[in-house]
């Protein structure tokens, strides 16, 4: 008995620190959802180890992107009031002043797709990221818009790249926890 207890006394802390450090050496996963309709370009995630700022956008193609969001927004509100004045009773007052309003703010919306165009136009194309920043890159294709990076434990900048190597947006932060799974949606 006295035997079994040294064995046991002395094996417990052996096993449980061995399982705490292959705890610490697991890898957590981070989940990329990009909206591919609004990104067509993104192919690859990518995580970054944090080891100073993040990679930034070209700003010409921040603008342009921003200006397709505000776009996608607007459009999404006249189908929605369109789909709303379709089933209204076109004989009314309140109709003609409510389809005078939806024309007016769709004229607003053409304007902000005309400046959206020749903000693309005028950016180009974004350019690649550099090839050192690249080699230390964790790198996951995206499939059905979702994308899943095995990442050490740690801090990272998160990303969507394009068929080039150019950043399809903004890099987010993102820290992976051994045996965890975190999602970041762009």
């Amino acid at each position: 008995m006295r035997a079994l207890r040294a064995v046991v006394v002395r094996a417990i802390p052996r096993l449980l620190l061995a399982g705490a450090a292959a705890a610490c050496g697991r890898a957590g996963e981070i989940v990329v959802l990009a909206d591919t309709t609004s990104r067509p370009a993104a192919v690859e995630a990518i995580a970054i180890p944090v080891g100073g700022a993040a990679p930034a956008m070209d700003p010409a193609q921040a603008a342009a992107d921003s200006a397709a969001a505000r776009f996608r927004r607007e459009r999404a509100a006249l189908i929605v009031r369109a789909d709303s004045l379709a089933h209204a009773d076109r004989r009314t007052p309140a109709y003609a002043a409510a389809y005078a309003a939806y024309l007016s703010d769709a004229r607003a919306a053409e304007r902000v797709r005309a400046m959206r165009d020749s903000l693309r136009a005028a950016a180009g194309a974004a350019p690649p990221l550099p090839a050192e920043l690249l080699a230390r890159a964790a790198r996951a294709p995206l499939a059905h818009g979702a994308a899943v990076l095995r990442l050490p434990a740690g801090p990272y900048w998160v990303a969507i790249t394009d068929a080039r190597g150019a950043l399809a947006a903004e890099a987010l932060p993102a820290n992976a926890k051994a045996g965890a799974r975190d999602t970041i949606r762009f």
